[in-house]
């Protein structure tokens, strides 16, 4: 369960998943372990009430299907403890599910060895249609997985679905079981119990995946859910319901540090179609140029080659710019070669059989008007043009999200490879903006960082604009026609306000005023001649250096890294400094784990199921676990066996530092322990042994705190050579500075590396920031952003420590700022080594550290002013 391959953001998800189930499993209640968890309210599935349901919040680009391919593995151990889960992914199309099929059936693929990475080779994979025919020892050897659409289990009348037929294809499902394993089947109207698919399912108490969740929330399709018993219920997806139980969010910002996706999203308007293309066709020559400097060196198949998309107009209206109109134009106007050119509509489909990602494929312009089909995925599409009025929403939602998607999930040296562009024919910025962020936020992404993910094309409009307003008309002329005729000739850079009879401009190009001239009449030309002057006057105050106030130059933000010299090689402090490997778990007293292993009650594992009496009162995780059992293997292992079993489940909490004779001898001591101290016999424990491995991993980190808290303590305090360089700093640039969630309160604070862009603070972290933002030493700070790729950090004994705020002060030295609230220690508090650590870097480095405590704010000031 090492999850390799994951990004960091993916290992976070199914942490919290992972948590959140083990908190269930233990407490039998998914509500209180769902608050404990998020802080927010639980909402049950009507029908489905104690069957954990949970959504994973994943934007478009961000890997859905490989953390439910993962997901499997970590519900099969945290909840539904037992050798051979059965898990049910609903996938949205057919198309989507033939993908899946295939991909979760080759060995080669990452889906597959997600589950791999738990189940070994027993893994069956199947359609509907399979499942009919597979025998027990399908289900009974493996983790079986059925990926359909919803509408293959959903209908009002069941009837007319072969999943709810009798089918003696099925039989063998059904014998050999015990009556309490029976009793929930359903039956038919002469009370004769149905040998079909969906109650064989039933028995398994199937776990349930749901692709792209937000199409299957229908009350029906809950009332097909619950027909089938599911032990939980996990939904993945980038829009959720409002009543989803969002138990973990991935943020644009994770996406974009680990490379998934392109930002921000480069916009460019104008009011001609024609433009419009022409500009975007600009803009792939343009990125051509720089991905042939980028890639020469590298192989053909992993050269990278920008595709555009445009969005043509639907067949209606006056001279509609359709499909094959836009490739006449292309082909005619432009000079595109047709075999750069593919349609891809609902009724012409010209991509079919190609491979986008090939070197030598000469499609360079795929021209389509609605979505694009479902599945179809192209990480080179780097424009997006569109050209239909008003931009159908919901195709501007998904073409947006297939230019957003990085090429080889790897940052390219030109950055200009690292964007996403939109053209559009548009008449207003600021409304076609608008319209990109809310096919983000339809893409999976927070609505206040979606705004500030659309950037203006620096070459049309200032990020931060100036308004500049011209002289007043003087003249009694009707000025009202004049309005959107300025907004048009100029893409809606200068405007017209009839009211207070004046143009005004954020910028003005000198297209834009020839245009004005040729079609506003003359009395209205000493305004716009004072309007090109004043824009004239800025140029020439920003090139003699005069800038705003609000984003003055500030010289560069690198931040030196606390560093240990072994011989001539400086290396940036980690754990490989001052943790020996391996560790000898063996030599830790694993007897103790007697005092933390609590067996379940009596009624959990011996009561009989009866669902007609009213008797038996057990949990749903209880009545789950237990009606999981009736039907399991129930041969015994021998010892070696149960050793090894617990071993795999460990390989998490283990790490790469413990053999795994090492592991195995702590494991047998741990069991011997509870077999003299228990009376256990290997019986009870093969039974357990879901429940043993908390307890297990609990002890196991706790000998690893104690061992990484000793081994840094006397490394910081030791002999070892500490040093730094200028070549090792954490480089803070404003362009890719992307907070996982935003701060939102009211205070300002001009001297941030982002002023627009601040990364969330609560109040007592907003109040420190406001002491470091107004002293006048501090230069520029930023808001260090936990677990980011580019964030500052140290190493203290178990985990890395970013501090709170990195300021650069006005004599070029740094300043270090982590702030400790009152009340928020934990279990594994490093308050005294953060601040240990933090002390070492600025001893070495010749600069500043601090922790602030529990308000007292006047702490920055004095380390600030001190010396």
């Amino acid at each position: 369960m090492s999850g390799l391959g994951l990004k960091n953001y993916q290992r976070d998800a199914l942490t919290a998943l992972t948590n959140w189930l083990t908190e269930t499993s233990k407490s039998g209640d998914p509500d209180m372990a769902f608050y404990k968890a998020t802080k927010r309210a639980y909402r049950p599935v009507p029908g489905l009430e104690g069957i954990p349901y949970a959504c994973l919040r994943v934007p478009t680009g961000g890997g859905k299907t490989l953390i439910a391919a993962h997901a499997i593995g970590r519900a099969t151990d945290a909840l539904v403890t037992t050798e051979n889960p059965c898990a049910i992914w609903l996938a949205p199309s057919d198309a989507i599910v033939s993908q899946t099929l295939t991909a979760l059936r080759d060995v080669s693929h990452p889906y597959r060895a997600a589950l791999a990475e738990r189940f070994g080779s027993n893994v069956r994979v199947m359609d509907v249609k399979e499942a009919l025919y597979a025998r027990r020892p399908d289900y009974d050897g493996n983790a079986a997985i059925i990926v359909a659409t919803i509408q293959s289990f959903r209908q009002e009348e069941t009837d007319t679905l072969n999943v709810y037929k009798d089918n003696g294809e099925l039989m063998d499902h059904f014998s050999g079981l015990e009556a309490g394993a029976l009793v929930r089947l359903e039956k038919s109207s002469e009370g004769q119990m149905v040998r079909s698919l969906a109650n064989a399912l039933k028995l398994r108490r199937p776990m349930v995946i749901v692709d792209e969740a937000h199409n299957a929330r229908t009350d029906l399709s809950f009332t097909t859910l619950a027909r089938l018993d599911p032990s939980l219920i996990v939904e993945l997806t980038a829009t959720p319901a409002d009543d989803s139980n969002i138990l973990f969010h991935v943020s644009a910002a994770a996406l974009r540090d680990e490379a998934m996706i392109k930002l921000p999203v480069i916009l460019r308007v104008d009011p001609d179609p024609v433009e419009a293309l022409r500009l975007a066709k600009a803009k792939l020559e343009e990125l051509h140029e720089a991905a042939a400097a980028e890639t020469e060196a590298l192989e053909p198949k992993r050269r990278l080659r920008p595709v555009m998309l445009i969005q043509a107009q639907q067949n209606t209206g006056a001279d509609p710019l359709t499909p094959e109109r836009v490739r006449a134009l292309l082909e005619e106007d432009f000079q595109v070669p047709r075999e750069q050119i593919k349609i891809a509509t609902g009724k012409i489909w010209e991509l079919a059989g190609i491979d986008l990602s090939m070197w030598d494929e000469p499609t360079r312009f795929i021209v389509t008007v609605q979505k694009l089909r479902e599945g179809w995925d192209c990480p080179n599409a780097y424009v997006l043009c569109t050209l239909a009025p008003g931009h159908s929403g919901t195709a501007v939602e998904q073409m947006l999200g297939r230019v957003l998607r990085l090429p080889g999930a790897v940052f390219k040296a030109d950055d200009r490879l690292n964007q996403a562009y939109a053209f559009a024919s548009a008449t207003s910025f600021a409304e076609t903006a608008k319209a990109l962020a809310e096919a983000l936020v339809s893409n999976g992404f927070e609505k206040l960082e979606a705004e500030k993910l659309i950037r203006a094309d620096a070459l049309v409009l200032p990020l931060e604009p100036d308004e500049l307003t011209s002289e007043a008309i003087d003249t009694d002329i009707d000025l009202a026609p004049y309005r959107h005729v300025v907004a048009a000739a100029t893409a809606g850079r200068v405007t017209l306000d009839p009211e207070i009879r004046q143009l005004s401009a954020s910028d003005v190009t000198a297209a834009d005023a020839a245009r004005l001239r040729l079609l506003l009449p003359p009395l209205l030309v000493p305004a716009l001649d004072s309007l090109l002057a004043r824009h004239e006057e800025r140029k020439r105050a920003e090139e003699a250096g005069v800038r705003s106030a609000t984003r003055p130059e500030r010289p560069l933000f690198a931040v030196p890294q606390l560093c240990v010299r072994r011989g001539e090689q400086l290396e940036i402090f980690g754990a490989d400094h001052f943790l020996d490997r391996p560790w000898s778990l063996e030599q830790c007293d694993a007897s103790t784990i007697v005092e933390r292993f609590a067996p379940p009650s009596d009624s959990a594992t011996e009561a009989v199921i009866d669902l007609a009496s009213e008797q038996v009162r057990i949990s749903f995780v209880e009545r789950m676990q237990r009606e999981l059992e009736l039907t399991a293997d129930q041969r015994d292992w021998p010892y070696p066996k149960l050793v090894r079993w617990i071993d795999q489940r460990l390989a998490f909490v283990k790490g790469s530092d413990v053999t795994q004779g090492s592991a195995q001898a702590f494991i047998k001591a741990g069991l011997q322990a509870l077999m003299d101290d228990k009376g256990y016999t290997i019986s009870d424990l093969r039974r357990l042994r879901f429940r043993l491995i908390e307890p297990f991993t609990q002890l196991i980190r706790d000998y690893r705190d104690i061992r990484q808290k000793d081994a840094f303590e006397s490394t910081l305090f030791g002999e070892v050579r500490f040093d730094w360089s200028e070549d090792l700093t954490v480089m803070f640039d404003p362009e890719r500075y992307y907070p996982p969630k935003l701060y939102t309160g009211r205070v300002a604070f001009p001297k941030h590396l982002r002023p627009d862009l601040i990364g969330d603070m609560n109040g007592e972290e907003e109040a420190c920031a406001n002491e470091i933002d107004r002293h006048v030493s501090v230069l520029q700070w930023v808001r260090n952003i936990e677990r980011q790729k580019n964030a500052f950090r140290l190493r203290v004994s178990s985990q890395d420590f970013y501090p709170d705020f990195v300021a650069q002060l006005i004599d070029s030295t740094y300043f270090i700022v982590e702030y400790k609230g009152a009340g928020t220690e934990g279990p594994r508090d490093r308050t005294d080594e953060k601040e240990a650590i933090g002390k070492k870097w600025a001893e070495v480095t010749g600069n500043r550290f601090v922790m602030v405590k529990d308000r007292d704010y006047s702490a920055v000031r004095q380390a600030l002013e001190a010396g």
